[in-house]
């Protein structure tokens, strides 16, 4: 190669990273700000006071779940008691009948399932709003570049762009 095109490759090769560090910010520029979200959920006192509520209904359910399942078995049992002095017709069709009704736990089951998940969504979705809503005014106010979620970094030499005492306190209202 040629000196000449050397001396011009070289050339290309600093005007280009002349163009790039005036274009490109600092990274001294760049802050960042971790949340642990979950512990914020756990941790706040509507995230508790959800999740009190949430266990409850879910103990609820399971409790009638129970019973209606004890039913069914008890009535299992007595058919197999019953067994040798039933007709064939007639233990055919309490058969079907009890096990139309464990079909019928079974959707009750996954329907409540259902509804306690959307329940979780429901209860959820206005504290989800709220925390976003903090951690937008703290990236604000801090000058944030950006602000990761913890669980997304997976080594760190500093916590103390760790906001997460700072969220809980300003969504407990202190």
């Amino acid at each position: 190669m040629s000196p000449q095109k050397t001396s011009l490759s070289f050339g290309k090769i600093f005007l280009v990273l002349g163009a790039l560090s005036v274009c490109a910010p600092s990274f001294a520029d760049v802050k960042i700000g971790v949340v642990d979200v979950r512990k914020v959920g756990e941790e706040c006192t509507e995230g508790k006071s959800i999740r009190s509520k949430l266990t409850k209904k879910i103990a609820d359910r399971k409790q009638s779940l129970e019973s209606q399942r004890d039913a069914i078995a008890k009535q299992g049992d007595e058919l197999m008691k019953q067994e040798s002095v039933l007709k064939p017709d007639a233990l055919q069709k309490r058969r079907a009948e009890l096990q139309a009704k464990a079909s019928q736990l079974q959707e009750a089951a996954m329907k409540a399932e259902k509804e306690i998940a959307e329940e979780q969504e429901n209860l959820t979705k206005p504290l989800q709003d709220k925390i976003l809503k903090i951690i937008a005014a703290l990236a604000q106010d801090g000058r944030y570049s950006m602000i990761l979620h913890k669980d997304a970094i997976l080594w760190s030499d500093k916590n103390e762009n760790d906001l997460t005492a700072e969220v809980i306190r300003k969504i407990n209202g202190k």
